[in-house]
């Protein structure tokens, strides 16, 4: 445990000073130890930290700890929109809301057997109705030139690069033109959920033509449905989906049993379409909320390096 002497340090500032890369490299120069980590005492007496006057302290606490305010502020807007996203969904998929935020009356519904209260104009869908499903499969990695580089080849999408956002714009690994004749070739616009492994229930909606593994079940959607409402229903039904999968040592759901699966939808292409523009309205501003922190965070390093180091001055 570090303890400045005397007065040396302000509250707050001790925190940013601490926390930096300049004092963090410093220790990490010093370490000792593979599994347990170690400074000694006589090491760490002879770190040196770099030390402003109380008064530029005071300017540096204050410009860092404004940056910390605003992001604390967006990390706020965030966590209000994905109440109103959790809310907007619940409401609008269900067809208890309609897309112009008004609610439907009880006599605009009938009862369904498994779904309860189903709005008029509504009905119960398998997975199957949306579109083609698809399993996808891995090309033999024994075979030379089924894998490629991204500028080259197509997107290769596994578990791993699904739910980082609603669009899969790019995989960990890419196939080559040979590579993808060993899989299903996916569409722009296709539905992909994770149906067999621990992130069973992971989805994304495809941006370009592509394959993917065995654990990925894709929708190829049909002219009838709107991709991006089939994506929002499968979303807002995540844990239902999961305990169908059951609570075996590897969870999965078959392209059989997949398919056949039940959701929610309204008959008009149009009102999915509508429905989906709702909800995906708050995407985008929880998207513009995270690249702002994002910025600001970049920024607060920046300052961070620069005026704990003393590269730069407040006063």
């Amino acid at each position: 445990m570090l303890r400045p002497k005397g007065n040396d340090l302000i509250d707050g500032f001790k925190g940013y000073l601490f926390s930096g890369e300049y004092v963090r490299n410093s220790l990490l120069r010093i370490v000792t130890g593979i599994k347990v980590y170690s400074i000694a005492k006589a090491m760490l007496a002879k770190v040196n930290l770099p030390i402003p006057s109380i008064q530029e302290q005071k300017e540096i606490t204050s410009v860092l700890s404004k940056v910390d305010k605003a992001i604390a502020s967006v990390q706020n807007s965030i966590a209000a929109a994905e109440r109103l996203k959790k809310s907007l969904m619940q409401n609008v998929l269900t067809g208890k809301m309609k897309p112009d935020g008004t609610f439907r009356t009880p006599e605009e519904f009938y009862i369904d057997e498994k779904f309860g209260k189903v709005p008029v104009g509504w009905e119960v869908k398998r997975i199957k109705d949306f579109g083609e499903v698809q399993t996808g499969k891995t090309p033999p990695t024994d075979e030379p030139e089924v894998f490629s580089d991204k500028e080259n080849g197509f997107m290769f999408i596994t578990p791993g690069d699904l739910d980082v956002a609603k669009y899969i714009e790019e995989t960990e690994r890419y196939v080559s033109e040979k590579g993808i004749r060993y899989s299903y070739v996916l569409p722009k616009g296709t539905v992909c959920e994770v149906c067999i492994g621990s992130t069973i229930g992971k989805i994304g909606i495809t941006t370009a033509t592509c394959c993917s593994n065995q654990q990925i079940t894709s929708v190829i959607v049909n002219n009838e449905h709107d991709a991006e409402y089939l994506y929002y229903a499968m979303l807002s039904r995540r844990e239902h989906f999961k305990s169908v999968a059951g609570i075996n040592a590897t969870p999965q759901i078959n392209k059989s049993g997949y398919s056949k699966y039940r959701v929610l939808c309204p008959k008009d292409k149009l009102e999915q379409i509508a429905i989906a523009k709702r909800i995906s309205s708050v995407d985008k501003s929880i998207h513009e909320h995270e690249q702002k922190i994002k910025s600001l965070e970049r920024l607060k390093k920046s300052l961070m390096q620069n005026l704990l180091t003393g590269k730069v001055k407040t006063i």
